[in-house]
């Protein structure tokens, strides 16, 4: 019987980790490398954050499918789609993801790094924001995997991301597979991998102010010399 969700599994000396997929488009080719399952695991399955090299860049990625499989140390090719209009992705083209999905599981990536970075993050405060990322695309039947507390936290997640209008969105990216065969380190890696989103830093704090304080150095010079503005000697 297939096995399905993002589960890991120990197959000689390789891990086997459960993630998610997506296919070409006419976007820049990027190679891929799962690194890690992260450290939190719920119902037996690695939750995220995971890390990847992407072009030989060590990055954390968010998986939003649960019914494909990828490896440990698997390498595959993936192309890239933008939010806030994240499009010709696989889960739009195989499973009928809409931009109102994504907005949704953006949304829950972003309650997912919150609940990763509060202090006395658990398996569960962080897997349950997970399985209701993965039952945005994969349907809400995923979250039955989850009994008791997790099973009523997790409900609530999905719940409250139905409808939502992620207007932050902007700085996320899908990547998606692009068809061909991946590699592993031991072996042949069963193939599609899956589809994963990654979010781009936002610029930090001291760099906009720093910025700023340029923009208002090069608007005071530009000013002066115009003859518009006097500077007291």
């Amino acid at each position: 019987m297939r096995n399905v969700g993002p589960r890991l599994w120990y197959v000689a000396a390789t891990a086997l980790l459960s993630l998610c997929f997506v296919p070409a488009t006419s976007r820049a080719q990027n190679t891929m490398t799962l690194t890690s399952g992260g450290n939190f695991v719920l119902d037996g399955v690695y939750v995220g954050p995971y890390s990847a090299t992407i072009n030989g860049v060590s990055t954390q990625i968010v998986c939003d499918d649960y019914d494909d499989e990828t490896y440990l140390n698997e390498t595959w090719q993936a192309y890239t789609s933008s939010f806030p209009d994240p499009t010709n992705t696989y889960m739009e083209n195989n499973h009928g993801a809409t931009q109102q999905g994504y907005n949704e599981v953006a949304w829950l990536t972003q309650q997912l790094f919150a609940q990763v970075n509060a202090p006395g993050a658990t398996n569960s405060s962080v897997g349950d924001v997970q399985f209701a990322l993965w039952a945005i695309f994969g349907g809400e039947s995923i979250l039955n995997n989850l009994s008791g507390s997790d099973y009523t936290n997790a409900l609530n997640w999905y719940n409250e991301a139905q409808g939502y209008e992620n207007t932050s969105a902007s700085g996320f990216t899908v990547y998606s597979w692009n068809g061909s065969t991946p590699t592993c380190g031991n072996g042949y890696c069963p193939p599609p991998p899956q589809e994963f989103l990654v979010a781009t830093p936002e610029a930090s704090q001291a760099g906009t102010l720093a910025a700023d304080l340029l923009l208002f150095a090069v608007a005071v010079l530009v000013l002066r010399r115009r003859g518009l503005l006097a500077i007291p000697h």
